[in-house]
């Protein structure tokens, strides 16, 4: 049985181990006889959690501790919304990795987004998730983070795809080109009179507690009721929602097939 590793960027709010620990639970309940362990991308020691005895290791290191207890194929799966810069440097660090250890061979599990095949089931999952986390008479707006304009292809595409969906799955990005106004203005067009914000980041972290929820003047909520709609932010990431754990573990079942197929 391969080993699995599982990555995330960190933890920055207090209670943020508890959806990766329920993630790991559902991967242990899918692979039984499979060793587990997380690794983290972030540089930053203090959000990097400690999960059971092992403190916030790099990738390298977790897969240095599958080669040494002789673990020869290893399914890494990421928790990434989608294939952008982070899974990029993910898949250049199990590169670096693997010239140093050739013995071992590392097979790379793919974000929810990560190709055409995979956008309508992310956005019925988005769908089905803001049916439930949303009011009526809230109109849902996802908020991901996004990238310096042009905006990244699969970011661009996901967002387009969602617009043209009846009714539609509205996407905006912290970083797209477009102000947080220029989105709420759109809304307004369309008939929103109140808003739910829902994040489009696997954890509720610092994005979704301070960009989207915030008390300042710049956060999407305080802009949005600045805009004339009462706002509320959805205050669970993706990670919290079983549509989207779904995803990731029939990515992570990929991997491992590949892995075991060795």
């Amino acid at each position: 049985m391969a080993g699995i590793l599982l990555t995330a960027f960190g933890a920055t709010a207090p209670n943020g181990t508890a959806p990766l620990l329920a993630f790991e639970r559902a991967v242990r309940r899918a692979f039984p006889a499979a060793n587990v362990r997380w690794a983290f991308t972030s540089k930053r020691a203090d959000t990097r959690p400690v999960i059971r005895d092992e403190t916030g290791l790099s990738v390298g290191e977790a897969l240095s501790r599958f080669a040494a207890e002789n673990t020869a194929r290893i399914a890494v799966q990421p928790l990434h919304v989608t294939d952008g810069h982070e899974h990029e440097t993910l898949r250049q660090q199990i590169g670096t990795w693997q010239k140093d250890h050739p013995g071992a061979t590392v097979f790379l599990g793919e974000p929810l987004l990560s190709g055409e095949a995979s956008f309508r089931t992310l956005l019925e999952a988005m769908r089905r998730a803001e049916e439930t986390a949303c009011a009526p008479g809230e109109a849902a707006l996802w908020v991901g983070h996004g990238s310096e304009p042009p905006l990244d292809g699969l970011c661009k595409r996901l967002a387009d795809c969602g617009a043209a969906m009846r009714p539609p799955v509205r996407v905006a990005y912290l970083i797209d080109g477009k102000t947080a106004e220029e989105h709420f203005r759109e809304l307004a067009r369309q008939g929103a009179q109140k808003v739910c914000l829902m994040p489009l980041f696997s954890l509720a972290g610092r994005h979704v507690a301070q960009d989207l929820d915030g008390e300042a003047a710049a956060s999407w909520k305080s802009r949005c009721v600045h805009a004339g709609m009462p706002c509320r932010v959805h205050p669970r990431g993706m990670l919290e929602d079983d549509g989207f754990t779904t995803l990731w573990l029939a990515r992570l079942r990929d991997a491992v097939a590949m892995a075991d197929a060795q």
